[in-house]
Protein backbone atom coordinates (compact mmCIF):
# COMPACT_ATOMS: atom_id res chain seq x y z
CA UNK A 1 0.00 0.00 0.00
CA UNK A 2 1.38 3.58 -1.00
CA UNK A 3 -0.52 6.44 0.24
CA UNK A 4 1.00 9.88 -0.24
CA UNK A 5 -0.75 13.66 0.44
CA UNK A 6 0.29 16.90 -0.75
CA UNK A 7 -0.46 20.45 0.23
CA UNK A 8 0.44 23.12 -2.41
CA UNK A 9 -0.21 27.13 -2.08
CA UNK A 10 0.89 29.26 -5.06
CA UNK A 11 0.75 33.12 -5.82
CA UNK A 12 0.47 34.09 -9.30
CA UNK A 13 0.81 37.73 -10.58
CA UNK A 14 -0.01 38.16 -14.13
CA UNK A 15 -2.18 35.03 -14.75
CA UNK A 16 -3.59 35.24 -18.44
CA UNK A 17 -7.14 34.09 -18.04
CA UNK A 18 -9.70 33.39 -21.29
CA UNK A 19 -12.94 35.66 -21.34
CA UNK A 20 -15.75 34.16 -22.92
CA UNK A 21 -18.08 36.65 -25.51
CA UNK A 22 -21.17 37.79 -23.51
CA UNK A 23 -20.28 36.44 -19.94
CA UNK A 24 -21.25 39.83 -18.53
CA UNK A 25 -17.31 41.38 -18.80
CA UNK A 26 -16.96 44.26 -20.55
CA UNK A 27 -13.22 43.40 -20.93
CA UNK A 28 -13.62 41.52 -24.59
CA UNK A 29 -13.91 44.50 -27.67
CA UNK A 30 -17.06 43.90 -29.45
CA UNK A 31 -15.02 42.64 -32.68
CA UNK A 32 -13.38 39.86 -30.47
CA UNK A 33 -16.93 38.02 -30.66
CA UNK A 34 -14.84 34.41 -29.82
CA UNK A 35 -13.38 36.23 -26.69
CA UNK A 36 -10.39 37.28 -25.80
CA UNK A 37 -7.61 36.71 -23.10
CA UNK A 38 -7.17 39.10 -19.91
CA UNK A 39 -4.58 39.73 -17.36
CA UNK A 40 -5.33 38.83 -13.83
CA UNK A 41 -3.32 40.52 -11.77
CA UNK A 42 -3.19 38.65 -8.82
CA UNK A 43 -4.45 35.29 -8.10
CA UNK A 44 -3.89 32.67 -5.56
CA UNK A 45 -4.51 28.59 -5.48
CA UNK A 46 -4.28 26.72 -2.91
CA UNK A 47 -5.17 22.81 -2.00
CA UNK A 48 -4.99 19.23 -1.09
CA UNK A 49 -3.99 15.80 -3.14
CA UNK A 50 -4.58 12.76 -1.90
CA UNK A 51 -3.67 9.67 -3.46
CA UNK A 52 -3.21 5.51 -2.76
CA UNK A 53 -2.15 2.74 -4.97
CA UNK A 54 -3.61 -0.46 -3.46
CA UNK A 55 -2.66 -3.54 -3.78
CA UNK A 56 -6.11 -5.62 -3.04
CA UNK A 57 -4.77 -9.35 -4.59
CA UNK A 58 -1.03 -8.95 -4.70
CA UNK A 59 0.25 -9.81 -8.40
CA UNK A 60 -3.71 -9.71 -9.67
CA UNK A 61 -5.61 -6.56 -8.40
CA UNK A 62 -4.74 -2.99 -7.72
CA UNK A 63 -6.59 -0.38 -6.63
CA UNK A 64 -5.18 3.51 -7.79
CA UNK A 65 -7.17 6.47 -6.72
CA UNK A 66 -6.08 10.41 -6.83
CA UNK A 67 -7.99 13.19 -5.32
CA UNK A 68 -7.54 17.10 -6.19
CA UNK A 69 -9.53 19.56 -3.40
CA UNK A 70 -8.71 23.04 -5.33
CA UNK A 71 -9.84 26.89 -4.41
CA UNK A 72 -8.32 29.23 -7.22
CA UNK A 73 -9.05 32.96 -6.36
CA UNK A 74 -8.82 36.07 -7.99
CA UNK A 75 -7.38 38.11 -5.33
CA UNK A 76 -8.86 41.54 -6.91
CA UNK A 77 -12.05 40.43 -7.53
CA UNK A 78 -12.78 37.42 -4.76
CA UNK A 79 -13.87 35.15 -7.46
CA UNK A 80 -13.36 31.60 -8.37
CA UNK A 81 -10.84 31.52 -11.41
CA UNK A 82 -13.09 29.68 -14.58
CA UNK A 83 -12.96 26.67 -15.48
CA UNK A 84 -10.94 25.00 -12.31
CA UNK A 85 -13.08 22.64 -10.47
CA UNK A 86 -13.44 22.75 -6.50
CA UNK A 87 -12.96 18.73 -6.44
CA UNK A 88 -11.29 16.13 -8.83
CA UNK A 89 -11.04 12.31 -8.29
CA UNK A 90 -9.56 9.50 -10.74
CA UNK A 91 -10.58 6.07 -9.66
CA UNK A 92 -8.80 2.49 -11.47
CA UNK A 93 -8.96 -0.82 -10.67
CA UNK A 94 -5.68 -2.69 -12.44
CA UNK A 95 -6.49 -6.30 -13.10
CA UNK A 96 -3.97 -8.28 -14.34
CA UNK A 97 -5.39 -12.07 -15.49
CA UNK A 98 -1.49 -13.11 -16.34
CA UNK A 99 2.12 -11.03 -16.78
CA UNK A 100 0.96 -10.15 -20.32
CA UNK A 101 -2.73 -8.72 -19.80
CA UNK A 102 -3.83 -5.60 -18.39
CA UNK A 103 -7.30 -4.50 -18.28
CA UNK A 104 -8.26 -1.18 -16.03
CA UNK A 105 -11.88 -0.42 -15.85
CA UNK A 106 -11.60 4.07 -15.08
CA UNK A 107 -13.41 6.26 -13.03
CA UNK A 108 -13.03 10.43 -13.81
CA UNK A 109 -15.12 12.70 -11.43
CA UNK A 110 -15.44 16.54 -11.95
CA UNK A 111 -17.18 18.69 -9.42
CA UNK A 112 -18.99 21.63 -10.88
CA UNK A 113 -17.46 25.27 -11.81
CA UNK A 114 -18.03 28.53 -13.43
CA UNK A 115 -16.66 29.02 -17.16
CA UNK A 116 -16.24 32.65 -16.48
CA UNK A 117 -14.20 35.43 -14.73
CA UNK A 118 -16.91 36.71 -13.10
CA UNK A 119 -18.36 33.04 -11.78
CA UNK A 120 -21.40 32.65 -14.26
CA UNK A 121 -22.27 30.14 -16.80
CA UNK A 122 -22.07 26.97 -14.35
CA UNK A 123 -20.58 24.03 -16.07
CA UNK A 124 -22.38 20.78 -14.24
CA UNK A 125 -20.42 18.22 -12.51
CA UNK A 126 -20.13 15.01 -14.21
CA UNK A 127 -18.08 11.43 -14.30
CA UNK A 128 -16.96 9.56 -16.55
CA UNK A 129 -16.23 5.66 -17.35
CA UNK A 130 -13.40 4.72 -19.27
CA UNK A 131 -11.57 1.27 -20.33
CA UNK A 132 -7.98 0.40 -20.76
CA UNK A 133 -6.56 -3.09 -21.83
CA UNK A 134 -2.93 -4.16 -23.17
CA UNK A 135 -1.98 -7.51 -23.92
CA UNK A 136 2.06 -7.83 -24.15
CA UNK A 137 3.30 -9.52 -27.52
CA UNK A 138 6.82 -9.83 -26.25
CA UNK A 139 9.36 -7.80 -24.39
CA UNK A 140 9.49 -5.25 -27.10
CA UNK A 141 5.66 -5.17 -28.44
CA UNK A 142 2.26 -4.44 -27.10
CA UNK A 143 -1.26 -3.75 -28.16
CA UNK A 144 -3.82 -1.90 -26.69
CA UNK A 145 -7.28 -0.19 -26.64
CA UNK A 146 -8.81 2.57 -24.94
CA UNK A 147 -12.47 3.23 -24.26
CA UNK A 148 -13.19 6.66 -23.38
CA UNK A 149 -16.78 7.36 -22.16
CA UNK A 150 -18.32 3.73 -22.56
CA UNK A 151 -21.51 4.87 -20.52
CA UNK A 152 -22.18 7.73 -23.10
CA UNK A 153 -21.77 10.37 -20.45
CA UNK A 154 -23.17 13.36 -21.31
CA UNK A 155 -21.33 16.48 -20.18
CA UNK A 156 -19.05 19.30 -21.08
CA UNK A 157 -15.64 20.66 -19.74
CA UNK A 158 -16.29 24.45 -21.66
CA UNK A 159 -19.92 25.45 -21.09
CA UNK A 160 -21.43 24.97 -24.65
CA UNK A 161 -18.82 22.91 -25.98
CA UNK A 162 -19.92 19.44 -25.99
CA UNK A 163 -17.67 16.57 -25.85
CA UNK A 164 -17.63 13.49 -27.95
CA UNK A 165 -19.79 9.96 -27.14
CA UNK A 166 -18.23 6.91 -26.58
CA UNK A 167 -14.51 6.65 -28.65
CA UNK A 168 -12.39 3.71 -29.28
CA UNK A 169 -8.42 4.23 -29.74
CA UNK A 170 -5.95 1.26 -30.54
CA UNK A 171 -2.97 0.76 -31.41
CA UNK A 172 0.30 -0.80 -30.80
CA UNK A 173 3.41 -0.09 -28.96
CA UNK A 174 7.35 -0.66 -29.28
CA UNK A 175 9.83 -0.06 -27.02
CA UNK A 176 13.59 -0.65 -27.25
Amino acid sequence: MLLSITGFSNDFSNLINFITPGAGSPLCGISQTSGCYNNVARAQTSGLELGANIDIMPGLVKLNAAYTYLEATDLDTGFTLSRRPKNFARFAVTITPNDRWLIEPRITTVSKRYNNANETGQVDAYTRVDLYSEYRLDANWKVFARGENILNERYQEVLNYGTTGPALYAGFNATW
